[in-house]
């Protein structure tokens, strides 16, 4: 679970959407702002594990060196001020309704931790369907949104492709250096080298912060007695491995 900046259609500063967040120190000043640890306590019941990058410790590409921001308004209202708004800045932030677990109540949550560092935020939700096809694949989320993201294969490509790797449906940012890294990841065959473009990756991701990562869901399922069924680590659910007793 994530929160995406967004910039405009052409992936410039100026365009049909020139907002905030098109200033890295206003994505920045973003990700200080919040206190994840807490939105995992309070809201989730506890119920996710805290992310540093986009990556869980089971992708290929996860580098255990790079720890999760920890919330510093001080820091924050700093960013804001060297990018131009030492009075504080306003955002809409955008978020589904019922897709995730309490993902309207975590982004509540998350818009009054934003108020704290001087980011006054109006919080609009919308049921998944719309929120997709009226917002996120048109690219009218921004400035700030709210998505989920997993796939079957555990690997770093996955999750930088798709979201991150411009032009792309999910892809809001453009960063030159970035694009041509992916491109090289994707040709490397050695797999050490290969791990070692990753992190070099990680790490520009986390300076640019295209996206907040907040946390890796937990998921809970009620599962009858009767049944002889382990949940699998890509979330899917196959009645071909269920049996009963």
């Amino acid at each position: 679970m994530y929160y995406a900046h967004q910039m405009d259609a052409q992936h410039k500063p100026t365009g049909p959407y020139a907002g905030p967040t098109a200033d890295k120190r206003v994505r920045q000043a973003v990700a200080y702002a919040l206190d994840v640890d807490e939105l995992i306590k309070t809201v989730l019941d506890g119920k996710g594990v805290r992310v540093a990058t986009m990556l869980t410790s089971m992708h290929f590409g996860y580098d255990p060196k790079l720890q999760p921001i920890k919330q510093d308004l001080a820091r924050a209202k700093k960013l804001l001020a060297e990018a131009g708004f030492p009075g504080g800045v306003e955002i809409t932030l955008h978020g589904p309704r019922g897709r995730y677990v309490r993902d309207a109540e975590v982004a509540e949550a998350v818009a009054g931790q934003l108020a704290k560092a001087g980011i006054k935020t109006t919080l609009r939700t919308y049921d998944f369907v719309t929120y997709l096809n009226t917002m996120v694949y048109v690219h009218k989320a921004g400035p700030v949104w709210l998505i989920g993201w997993g796939t079957p294969t555990m690997d770093a490509e996955t999750i930088y492709g798709p979201l991150f790797k411009s032009p792309g449906i999910f892809v809001n940012w453009h960063n030159d250096e970035f694009n041509r890294m992916v491109e090289e990841a994707q040709a490397i065959m050695d797999e050490k080298k290969r791990l070692e473009q990753y992190h070099r990756i990680n790490r520009l991701w986390v300076e640019e912060m295209p996206a907040v990562p907040l946390y890796q869901q937990v998921d809970l399922y009620g599962v009858s007695k009767r049944l002889i069924w382990k949940a699998r680590a890509d979330e899917r659910l196959k009645a071909y491995d269920m049996s009963l007793k």
